[in-house]
C-alpha cells in the first residue's frame, strides 16, 4: 500500500505492548487535491515498532485498496458483513498482534468497513442494528467495531479477516474472523 501522507491525529492512545493504538478508515486529501479512502494508523510513542517503522512518524494514513462492485448492492459479502455478520462469523481467541494487523495492511489489499462506512447500502448507519451486527464479532461488548476484509487479485471482496475491537477505555484489541456458518 502506498504511503499517503502524515496526518497527526488528535487523542493519542495508551495500550501496553500494542504496536497501534488506533486503526480506523477515513477520508483523507491528498498534497494534490484528490480525495482519497485512507488506513489511519496511529503509533506507539513509547518504542520503535512495526507501526512506526510503516509510518515513519507518530502516525500516517496508508491508501486502502480499490474495491470493485462495493459501492453498490452486487456484493455478496457485503450484503452479508452489513445485515447479519454476527450470525455467520465470530472472532477468534487469542487477540491478534498488532504486528500481523500491519503486515496485512502493508502487503495485501484490504479494506476496512465499519457501521458508517460509505459501502454500506444495506442498514441504517444511524440505528443501533448495524452497531449490535458488527459488535457481535467481538468477543466482549466493543463501542465500536470494524472488519479488515481482504480483497482478491481483482479487487472484489473475498472474505473478512479480522475484527478491530475497541473497548470503553478506546484501546483496540484485534481477532481473527472464523466463519461459522455457510453463507450458500
Amino acid at each position: 500500500m502506498k504511503l499517503l501522507g502524515q496526518f497527526f491525529l488528535c487523542g493519542l492512545f495508551t495500550a501496553s505492548g500494542a504496536s497501534a493504538q488506533e486503526i480506523h478508515s477515513a477520508y483523507h486529501t491528498t498534497p494534490s487535491g484528490t480525495i482519497s479512502l485512507g488506513i489511519n494508523l496511529t503509533c506507539q510513542a513509547s518504542r520503535p515498532d512495526p507501526c512506526f517503522k510503516q509510518c515513519g512518524a507518530q502516525s500516517c494514513a496508508l491508501e486502502e485498496s480499490l474495491c470493485v462492485n462495493c459501492a453498490g448492492t452486487s456484493s455478496e459479502l457485503l450484503r452479508v458483513l452489513f445485515t447479519k455478520a454476527n450470525l455467520f462469523y465470530k472472532a477468534i481467541n487469542p487477540k491478534i498482534q498488532p504486528e500481523k494487523i500491519f503486515e496485512t495492511l502493508s502487503q495485501y489489499p484490504v479494506i476496512i468497513l465499519d457501521p458508517q462506512s460509505s459501502f454500506n447500502f444495506y442498514t441504517n448507519i444511524r440505528g443501533n442494528d448495524l452497531k449490535d451486527v458488527f459488535g457481535g464479532l467481538c468477543p466482549y461488548h466493543s463501542i465500536k467495531t470494524s472488519v479488515v476484509v481482504l480483497l482478491d487479485e481483482s479487487g472484489f471482496p473475498e472474505r473478512p479477516l479480522f475484527a478491530i475491537c475497541e473497548m470503553r477505555n478506546s484501546q483496540q484489541e484485534f481477532y481473527s474472523l472464523e466463519e461459522v456458518s455457510d453463507l450458500k
